[in-house]
């Protein structure tokens, strides 16, 4: 005869393993994330709240978006306010279709080159002025 028994919540180990880990550890598992989702980490607990602005990679991919107003003003806000002193390895913008604000695309840039950024990832199916941009990685 098989006994199962039921464990109570109190029993299961209720321990949050994740944020034990090692900030460098957090980070680099949060630099797989597009950064819509590496941001909202920050509600999980106060040790992760400012996290995201640390990160060494940084993913914008407007499929995370349902409008493009707010896919640029959240590009803009993270770049405002990520840690600046943090090496920048690897920064990339993805966006299917639509026209790209020149002023995003200039900032991004800007911002990729002033930090140093090691690698430059732009991809877009739409033309950006006079020339037709298509995937392409830059590095730096």
């Amino acid at each position: 005869m098989t006994t199962t028994k039921k464990l109570k919540l109190s029993e299961i180990e209720t321990k949050d393993r994740l944020s034990d880990l090692p900030e460098s550890v957090i980070l680099h598992l949060l630099s797989f994330l597009n950064a819509k989702y590496a941001v909202q980490t920050c509600v999980l607990s106060t040790r992760w709240r400012n996290l995201w602005k640390l990160l060494p990679v940084l993913i914008f991919n407007f499929t995370d978006f349902q409008f493009y107003k707010k896919f640029m003003n959240f590009i803009f806000k993270v770049l405002s306010l990520r840690n600046s002193s943090v090496t920048l390895q690897a920064l990339e913008y993805k966006r299917d279709g639509g026209q790209i604000d020149p002023r995003l695309l200039k900032n991004i840039v800007n911002y990729a080159i002033s930090h140093n950024v090691q690698q430059l990832g732009l991809c877009s199916y739409t033309k950006i002025a006079q020339f037709h941009l298509t995937c392409f990685h830059v590095g730096l």
